[in-house]
């Protein structure tokens, strides 16, 4: 493996097939993978597995409950084909959606109206869904056209219907770290924090180059890629994404406050409303359904509303300057601007010939811009979906924008890493800013518009004039690709994250790396709990308790022995580290002689 954290390729490989359906994992072969993983995610959880396994006579309601174990099953394998939006085409969906408890329970409709029942509840043999999937006639079977369902989910399906269609809690979600789901078990692998320490006589393999720095080794991976990240309006919170988890950092803490979990995949966009009051992350299920939550923050960040209707991941979100619409863009070649309060579709944008990766309202919230695979960039009138302009001029997907504060310029990039200027008033592309060797992944303004970061695949994150468009700032320690950056509100600090799952903060002005911050759901589906660790560049860092038993000195890429625990005892600094990390001059510790 080329990067330096020392994850195996095998293994990195794996935790990208959590994420090959994003707008990253197949972007390294230019390739975007449809429908590969489609179902992974369903069947990798050892929650889902254990109850799935179970007696159905054991399980008694409301153990067994729509939202809980029987939405996620249908999400993988059914609702392309029926949900609300294919209603109207019978030929595909039969007249049933199956995206809702209440669509469910209500049958196959005609002309808007219930027609039959495909639910008997109480009595899973009468019930047509169940026959659907057990029938060997594979022109009626379910799924259509795909494997049968393995046994244990369909005797899952029996067991909801014949203990009374349970619902569950809708929307529900992980408020306390303790307890969100674990992931899958696996091996587990060294991940490597370099440090400007040299590194101490004797605490080094014999061939050790004499010059050899200390790393900070936590045997945490492999991680997930993050494919999120957005600073509240405050600075005090940053939410990271990853594969079906959202992360809240404490940055004044220095800790995980909370972690929203129950995603379907990768969660690919992350924003918050202007008072900070509401969180929307949004991702879906491949080839199956987008998936758009809305969290409550002041009520313990409850899912207060779902905004159903895309049929397959959402790669972005925006909201109205006046924080009454969301837009989204999706994999379903579509974008759509939804009422935020209640959840309703107002406008679905069909004008893209194929994926959509990016949209942005404009300031005035008259508009919104969007860019994909198609090599367009477009903007729409945000009321009715038509077309005002399109910006040509791209040779190459686009997968990422950015709109200035003021309107008055785009900037958009993407398989083509030169960062491309508009000028929004005559639709002329007004200037370039080079820096990026390799495709640009994503692009943010900072809130005063003085500042412009991309992340690009070539492990960089970089910082221009937000005015000129000249080149300011490169930061280049991520061993791998990045996905994602977000500038702080005070234009102080810049985070960028991507392939090896590793948040770095990096204070613009010092040109300095400050931290490294990482976090994982660890142990079994009863006894999960959420840990993290802050490491910094300087060799201090500080851990959760459960990560504390697996941190150890490394040198060359050999893990230091027992003698070198008085060393380690020294860099686990709690204080020093929120230091650093909050870009506060901090002496270099005194190591003790071997």
């Amino acid at each position: 493996m080329r990067n330096s954290i020392n994850i195996m390729t095998a293994n990195l490989e794996h935790t990208r097939t959590q994420d090959s359906h994003s707008r990253f994992g197949p972007a390294r072969n230019s390739v975007r993978l449809i429908g590969a993983c489609t179902a992974a995610f369903v069947f990798g959880s050892a929650a889902f597995q254990a109850c799935a396994q179970a007696p159905a006579a054991s399980l008694k309601a409301p153990a067994v409950t729509f939202e809980k174990q029987i939405r996620p099953l249908i999400v993988s394998q059914c609702v392309g084909c029926h949900n609300r939006t294919t209603l109207s085409n019978v030929a595909l969906s039969g007249g049933l959606a199956l995206d809702s408890y209440e669509a469910a329970l209500k049958g196959v409709t005609a002309g808007g109206k219930p027609a039959r029942s495909v639910i008997v509840k109480g009595n899973p043999d009468e019930s047509e869904i169940v026959k659907r999937l057990e029938t060997l006639d594979t022109s009626k079977r379910m799924p259509k056209g795909g494997d049968p369902l393995p046994k244990d989910k369909i005797a899952l399906v029996r067991t909801w219907i014949s203990s009374g269609t349970a619902r569950g809690i809708p929307g529900k979600n992980i408020a306390d770290p303790s307890t969100p789901p674990a992931a899958p078990p696996g091996p587990v692998l060294d991940v490597t924090f370099p440090t400007v320490l040299a590194a101490p006589a004797g605490h080094g393999p014999p061939a050790a180059p004499k010059d050899a720095k200390l790393g900070i080794t936590l045997a945490i991976g492999p991680l997930p890629p993050i494919t999120a990240l957005a600073y509240s309006p405050d600075g005090r919170l940053l939410a990271v994404g990853g594969y079906r988890t959202v992360f809240l950092w404490d940055l004044i803490l220095g800790k995980v406050e909370r972690a929203l979990s129950d995603f379907s995949g990768p969660v690919q966009a992350i924003v918050w409303s202007a008072d900070a009051s509401k969180l929307i992350a949004v991702g879906g299920a491949p080839g199956a359904t987008g998936e758009a939550k809305l969290f409550d923050t002041k009520s313990d960040y409850r899912v207060v509303q779902q905004f159903i209707g895309h049929t397959d991941v959402i790669y972005s979100s925006s909201l109205s300057p006046d924080g009454t619409k969301l837009a989204t863009a999706s994999h379903d070649k579509t974008v759509r601007i939804w009422e935020l309060a209640t959840g309703k579709s107002l406008v679905t944008i069909k004008s893209h010939s194929d994926v959509v990766y990016s949209v942005r309202f404009m300031p005035d919230g008259k508009s919104v811009i969007s860019c994909g695979q198609d090599k367009s960039v477009r903007q729409f009138n945000a009321n009715d979906g038509s077309p005002i302009r399109t910006f040509d001029g791209h040779g190459q997907p686009v997968l990422a924008l950015a709109v200035r504060g003021d309107g008055k310029f785009i900037v958009t990039s993407g398989n083509e890493p030169r960062l491309r200027w508009w000028d929004t008033s005559n639709g002329s592309t007004a200037r370039y800013s080079d820096g990026c060797s390799q495709q640009v992944n994503d692009i943010v303004f900072s809130k005063d518009g003085k500042l412009l970061a991309a992340a690009s695949a070539d492990h960089s994150i970089r910082v221009w004039d937000g005015n000129s468009g000249g080149l300011q700032k490169t930061f280049s320690d991520s061993p791998d690709w990045n996905y994602r950056v977000a500038i702080g509100p005070d234009g102080k600090f810049v985070a960028g994250a991507g392939a090896d799952g590793i948040v770095r903060i990096w204070e613009i002005a010092a040109n300095a790396l400050r931290a490294s911050i990482v976090a994982s759901v660890t142990g079994g589906p009863k006894q999960s709990s959420v840990e993290s660790a802050i490491v910094t560049p300087q060799g201090y860092f500080q851990t959760t308790a459960k990560w504390n038993k697996r941190t150890a000195l490394s040198v060359a890429g050999t893990r230091v022995p027992s003698g070198g625990d008085e060393t380690l005892a020294i860099l686990r600094n709690e204080t020093s580290s929120l230091k650093l990390l909050h870009g506060e001059k901090v002496d270099p510790p005194a190591l003790p002689p071997p």
